[in-house]
């Protein structure tokens, strides 16, 4: 994100009085020249109404959106092509023997060389200085690195960190929007391999399937394979809301935590209004056990949706508004892990970043091979709504279709360059929402269609 401002907050005092009068007079002159600024969101600005804000529209427009796009045989195909490309991580009782420590050493410094490169800044707005990056460089712990892995869950949700901190790190002082120390969100019974730990003991090094990073040792629960793959021989659940609430009772009124999108755990009985459920937590001794949680019924189906259009539609637009929130800081989410969710519902694995998720599937478009003519036959020949996924940098979207010659996306959203009026804005959107592939058409980078990297559809085939 880009911003231009004359001083920063830092600098300016208003007791000074030439720079108060420069400020003043740097204002008249230049007045006419345009700065990014933030700007707030609302539907004039993103080119939508009320109708296509809903899935309903988009459904209408479908031949067939109940005809299965793949079934289970062929999700498993799909899954296991992504796993071969090295996309996510196998779960399998080799995957540990995999692990080399020279790798996870590797991967641990090159978080912390990302983070020390560049000049980051904490909540108050005061600059990481050395002695903060050399007190977590002895954290890192990493000399002390052994091949001693083990198998684990996640027993709340986990902030999942590049160092071992909850400092939060920002490229910019002021607009503290995006924490680089963030990777990524770890739900409640999550699977992880636990790789290492850090010198104070407070963090573990953790694989999940799409990511690694340092949690909490508290949130985490050290465990045998055979639960690792008890989930694969025993009937589950899978939510299907945004977000789903776990309760201690039957009665649902003692809230214990909530789960998101996509996550799937052990069923145990069906009742009228609600399910019980079995998730992996740690006693007062720290060793693993299977506690009881009830689930409202409306929160979750058992096992997988049927992967269709119009499934797919519904489930994208159950989450619109849902605010963003890079590497699904407080539970919420990002672009590539908006779309993660929606196809975990149907038991389809993509990747966790943007940049994995558009090389999963079949690419029908890639900048450095096509070019935009070819773009523009893709589209007008027709894409398929609700399975096809838009790259451009640093993000991605899901196409749910056309209407009055505009190609429509749904995503999650921070925001975009555009012009208004002659003037330079970065409109903040901050949520999941629907918008033209032409919104920020006018701003000096183009509009998302000018930006188009790659178009996949997440689909059986060769790929």
């Amino acid at each position: 994100m880009t911003y231009c401002s004359i001083f920063s907050a830092k600098n300016f005092r208003r007791n000074n009085f030439f720079r108060y009068f420069l400020f003043i007079f740097l204002i008249l002159i230049i007045g006419s020249c345009s700065f990014y600024k933030p700007y707030i969101s609302n539907n004039y600005h993103l080119n939508v109404t009320s109708k296509i804000r809903r899935p309903g529209f988009w459904i209408a427009q479908l031949d067939n959106p109940d005809k299965l796009i793949m079934g289970r045989n062929e999700i498993k195909s799909f899954n296991n092509t992504i796993i071969k490309k090295g996309l996510v991580r196998h779960f399998n009782r080799e995957s540990i023997n995999n692990i080399k420590s020279a790798d996870v050493k590797k991967e641990i410094i090159s978080m912390y060389n990302y983070l020390h490169s560049k000049k980051r800044y904490n909540n108050n707005g005061a600059k990481a200085d050395d002695t903060f990056y050399k007190s977590m460089y002895k954290n890192l712990d990493i000399d002390n690195i052994k091949e001693n892995y083990s198998f684990g869950f996640i027993t709340e949700f986990s902030n999942q960190r590049l160092m071992p901190s909850k400092e939060n790190l920002f490229d910019d002082p002021i607009y503290q929007y995006f924490d680089r120390n963030q990777n990524n969100g770890l739900d409640i019974g999550e699977p992880i391999i636990i790789a290492h730990k850090s010198h104070d003991n407070k963090w573990v090094y953790v694989l999940s399937k799409f990511s690694s990073g340092w949690v909490e040792s508290n949130n985490v629960v050290k465990a045998d394979y055979s639960d690792i793959v008890l989930l694969d021989k025993l009937k589950f659940i899978v939510i299907t809301a945004t977000k789903a609430d776990l309760y201690d009772d039957p009665a649902l009124t003692h809230y214990s935590a909530t789960t998101r999108m996509g996550n799937r755990y052990i069923l145990t009985r069906v009742f009228n209004k609600y399910y019980e459920i079995l998730i992996q937590q740690k006693d007062k001794n720290g060793y693993i056990y299977y506690k009881k949680f009830y689930i409202n019924k409306n929160d979750a189906t058992i096992g997988y949706l049927p992967y269709t259009q119009r499934n797919i539609l519904l489930q994208a637009f159950k989450m619109l508004n849902a605010p963003y929130s890079w590497g699904d800081t407080a539970q919420e989410q990002d672009c590539s892990k908006f779309l993660q969710q929606i196809f975990l519902t149907f038991g389809i694995t993509l990747p966790r970043n943007s940049y994995g998720q558009a090389k999963a599937g079949i690419n029908i478009y890639r900048e450095n091979i096509n070019n935009k003519v070819a773009l523009n036959e893709i589209f007008k020949n027709g894409l398929k709504a609700g399975i096809t996924t838009i790259q451009i940098p640093g993000h991605i979207m899901l196409y749910i279709g056309d209407y009055k010659n505009e190609h429509y996306v749904i995503h999650d959203l921070f925001g975009v360059n555009i012009r208004v009026n002659n003037r330079r804005y970065y409109l903040i959107v901050n949520k999941v929402e629907v918008t033209p592939l032409s919104l920020g058409k006018d701003a000096k980078d183009g509009s998302l269609y000018d930006r188009i990297k790659n178009i996949n559809m997440i689909e059986g085939g060769y790929y």
